[in-house]
C-alpha cells in the first residue's frame, strides 16, 4: 500500500508521538509506534503504558494499513528527509519511506501486537491557549524533583473556577503560576501530573498556536 505524506508535518507530529515511547526498556513492543492508515487519515500512537501520544494527518492513500514500526530510528528517518514530500510503502509489516534522493526499508510488526488503547473520555473540558499552558510549564518544570518514586516528580495542577494553578517543588524550593482559563462546565479538580506529559505538551506548544 502506498501513502502519500507531507515529510516535514510527519517527522514533526512522529516526533511528538515518540516522546511517549519508555526509556525504561519495558516491552520490545512499546519501543515502537503504531502508525494507521484507514479514511485518508494517518494515526500514530506511542505509550509507555502509563502515558499515551496521538497524532493524526491527512495523507494520499487507498485502503488501509497497520504497523508498529521503531520509534527512534525511524524517528532519525524521517527527520533528515529533505524532500517535502515523500511516499510510504506498508507491505508485510515493512514500511518503506521513499523520496526523491532514496528510500530506507524498515521492519515492523503487526499493528495486531500493540496495546488497545481508548482515547474516549467523558469528563467535561476547560480550554486554555496552547502557548500559555507552555510558558506555564516552562516556569515550573524547574523545580520539579528528579527523584522519580516520588510525588514531587509531576506537577500538582489545580482548576477552580476560572483559573489554573501549577505547583512544582522538590523539597528545597517551590514555584507557582496561576493564568486564566475558559471553564464552561465549571470544571474543578486537581490531580499530580507526570513531568514527561507536560513535557509533551510543551513540545506541542512550539507545533501549534491551537488551544488546549
Amino acid at each position: 500500500m502506498k501513502i502519500s505524506v507531507d515529510s516535514k508535518r510527519a517527522a514533526d507530529l512522529f516526533g511528538f508521538v515518540c516522546g511517549a515511547i519508555s526509556s525504561a526498556g519495558k516491552s520490545p513492543i512499546l519501543q515502537g509506534v503504531k502508525m494507521s492508515v484507514a479514511d485518508k487519515t494517518m494515526e500514530m500512537v506511542a505509550t509507555d503504558l502509563e502515558l499515551t501520544a496521538y497524532a493524526s494527518m491527512p495523507v494520499v492513500a487507498e485502503g488501509k494499513a497497520d504497523v508498529v514500526v521503531p520509534g527512534l530510528r525511524t524517528n532519525n528517518i524521517l527527520k533528515a528527509l529533505t524532500s517535502s514530500d515523500c511516499t510510504l510503502e506498508v507491505e508485510n509489516n515493512i514500511c518503506e519511506t521513499r523520496t526523491a534522493q532514496g528510500y530506507f526499508k524498515i521492519l515492523g510488526e503487526s499493528g495486531d501486537s500493540f496495546p488497545t488503547l481508548d482515547f474516549k473520555t467523558n469528563a467535561s473540558p476547560v480550554r486554555i491557549s496552547l502557548e500559555i499552558f507552555g510558558r506555564m510549564v516552562a516556569k515550573v518544570i524547574h523545580a520539579v524533583s528528579s527523584v522519580y518514586s516520588t510525588v514531587l516528580h509531576g506537577v500538582l495542577s489545580a482548576v477552580g473556577g476560572d483559573t489554573l494553578t501549577m505547583v512544582a517543588a522538590d523539597g528545597n524550593r517551590m514555584i507557582l503560576t496561576r493564568q486564566k482559563i475558559e471553564n464552561l462546565y465549571g470544571v474543578s479538580f486537581r490531580a499530580i501530573i507526570p513531568v514527561k506529559c507536560l513535557l509533551l505538551v510543551q513540545k506541542l506548544a512550539t507545533m501549534s498556536a491551537a488551544n488546549i
